[in-house]
């Protein structure tokens, strides 16, 4: 191991701005840095006679915020056994009371500068991979770039800016990524096969072996991703190392919110090492998630508490009041691996961060007639659920799951019904909700379906084994009364039809069809009572007050017949006065 002291950046002046940055920013900072895995260095950056309230924040190559922990100067940073995730651009930014520093134009008083680490793996998509692999993954030797480009038409790879190198020539024959392919490539040399990926692994968890620790104090933003530690504000000693609780009191006031996320898979770990507020009046709650979360816990006075995410947020609200301060906080936290798989036996809200099995209720035995079941699945910002059908078997055209994107009202993703339904889809945003409604006749074993949280763009659906099915011919619903009717075509009829239908009746009515279907509704006799009894027919599973209605209905011999996409919602209602005979409604459903 060897230490290098590199001069990334040598600032001059405060704030930042080019023209007083070493006389230009070109001029002295290298644009590009090299050092070799395992190196120890430090990163310089300095302010020129900062106040007592100014101070650095270095923003690493994956958007972390972390602070300067190197005594050379007042915004240096040691980074000790250099890893292949290093790679990329470091920015040194101006702050004021851990608040970044911006000018009239909104632009951050930074400089930044590019470092390349040379590795035996890669990070990413290995774009800044710089290690010395000549090597395909079948064994055959890399061509040098400069003879190779000549002889193919690829624009990206003859433009030294997409090479760690910044220059083609000293790139020599060692694979990389210039035109931001999966991983490192080359040209080969065996005139059969033009190029090949290399034989070149993507590094392990950055946490194993390594100590990458984060300082935070202030409100904000925080991406974590091994360990560090959290800092109430203004507690701190400027003649130590690593800030002390005690040095000065957190201000009056306080509204400070930290949002905090670490890698998709990963949890956050909390775990207080000193904690003195105001008992009862200043406190710090934590939230499982962002701030509309489940609350893990709100502390006041000297307590302290360890507590786990069950995804990969958190968020901190430090509120403090006008009156007494106290010392404050330091709270440890530290970025937990792998997965933590959720299985799901009912019906409700669920945070997932990886991977788990959804489960009918009483599955593998009979599910319950009658049943409305929604399953709420929220997964980490960025990412996407996919979901496999494991085993499937509902009454065919009655009993249905619908998987939405998002929420209720989003994108209907599937529409799924009867024996051996085989189906893998993805969502395209970050949550889904499933809902099961049956009706009150036949049930099944019901469902076995896992899930994946996977990154956002970077999963594929495999293709499924194909599952033996079931034909079906169309068969009239045979259902009555107030729930859901499906199959083909069917006739609704208002309670006791033909004899007056009770006082205070509120019934709903759902023709449930697949997303692409067309419901066809009509009358064939209609009596209510004309001022108070109702029918209102929705377009859509889910009625609010806020649903807008297609119509409403009321009054002796009413004739309507409607075309509904996908399914139609009727909600009869009446009061406590006069009834009448009610109605009788035929639907056809296609295709069904």
């Amino acid at each position: 191991m060897k230490f290098q002291l590199i001069c990334l950046f040598c600032i001059v002046a405060a704030p930042f701005a080019a023209s007083e940055v070493c006389n230009g920013f070109e001029t002295c900072l290298r644009n590009v840095t090299t050092v070799n895995e395992g190196d120890k260095v430090t990163l310089l950056c300095s302010l020129h006679k900062p106040k007592d309230t100014q101070s650095c924040i270095w923003v690493t190559p994956d958007g972390t915020y972390v602070h300067p922990n190197s005594g050379k100067n007042n915004c240096s940073y040691n980074l000790n056994n250099v890893a292949p995730y290093h790679s990329g651009k470091w920015s040194c930014v101006e702050s004021v009371k851990g608040v970044i520093q911006k000018d009239l134009k909104n632009n951050q008083h930074t400089v930044s500068g590019n470092l390349v680490v040379k590795g035996q793996c890669y990070v990413g998509n290995g774009a800044l991979y710089a290690g010395h692999q000549t090597r395909t993954v079948s064994g055959k030797k890399c061509a040098l770039w400069t003879v190779a480009n000549l002889k193919n038409a690829n624009i990206k790879a003859t433009n030294p800016m997409n090479y760690p190198e910044a220059n083609i020539t000293e790139a020599v024959n060692y694979c990389r990524n210039p035109d931001g392919d999966s991983q490192p490539w080359c040209y080969t040399t065996d005139p059969n096969t033009r190029w090949e990926f290399c034989n070149v692994s993507r590094c392990d968890n950055k946490c194993q072996g390594n100590h990458l620790s984060t300082f935070i104090k202030g409100c904000g933003n925080y991406y974590l991703e091994c360990s560090g530690v959290i800092i109430s504000a203004e507690a701190q000693d400027v003649k130590q190392k690593v800030p002390a609780i005690g040095a000065r009191d957190y201000p009056h006031n306080q509204d400070c919110i930290y949002n905090m996320s670490s890698p998709i898979g990963t949890i956050i770990k909390l775990t207080s090492v000193e904690f003195a507020l105001e008992h009862k009046y200043d406190t710090l709650t934590i939230y499982d998630g962002s701030s509309k979360g489940v609350k893990l816990g709100t502390y006041s006075g000297s307590k302290s508490f360890s507590v786990v995410s069950s995804s990969n947020q958190m968020t901190l609200q430090f509120k403090t009041d006008a009156t007494i301060t106290d010392k404050g906080f330091r709270i440890n936290f530290q970025v937990l691996g792998g997965c933590r798989p959720v299985d799901i036996l009912k019906c409700g809200k669920y945070n997932v961060n990886c991977a788990g099995n959804i489960f009918s209720q009483n599955y593998p035995g009979s599910y319950n007639s009658h049943a409305d079941c929604s399953y709420n699945l929220i997964a980490p910002p960025k990412s996407q659920i996919q979901f496999s059908s494991i085993d499937f078997s509902t009454e065919p055209n009655y009993d249905n799951l619908t998987i939405y994107d998002g929420s209720h009202y989003g994108k209907v993703l599937g529409f799924y019904n009867g024996l051996n339904k085989n189906f893998s889809i993805i969502t395209n945003t970050n949550s889904a909700v499933l809902r099961f409604l049956t009706d009150h006749a036949k049930t099944h074993s019901g469902y076995h379906i896992k899930y994946v949280v996977t990154p956002q763009g970077g999963q594929t659906i495999p293709t499924l084994p194909t599952l033996p099915t079931t034909t079906t011919s169309c068969v009239e619903t045979k259902t009555s009364g107030c729930g859901t009717y499906g199959g083909c075509s069917g006739v609704i009829r208002s309670e006791n039809y033909p004899r007056n239908y009770p006082n205070d009746a509120s019934c709903r009515y759902i023709i449930q069809g697949k997303p692409n279907s067309i419901i066809n509704v009509v009358t064939t006799s209609f009596n209510t009572e004309e001022c108070c009894d109702t029918l209102t027919v929705y377009e859509g599973m889910v009625v609010t007050k806020h649903a807008k209605p297609l119509n409403v209905y009321r009054g002796n011999n009413i004739k309507f017949n409607l075309n509904i996409k996908g399914v139609a919602t009727l909600v009869f209602q009446s009061d406590n006065a006069k009834t009448d005979a009610g109605f009788q409604i035929n639907y056809t459903i296609s295709p069904y």
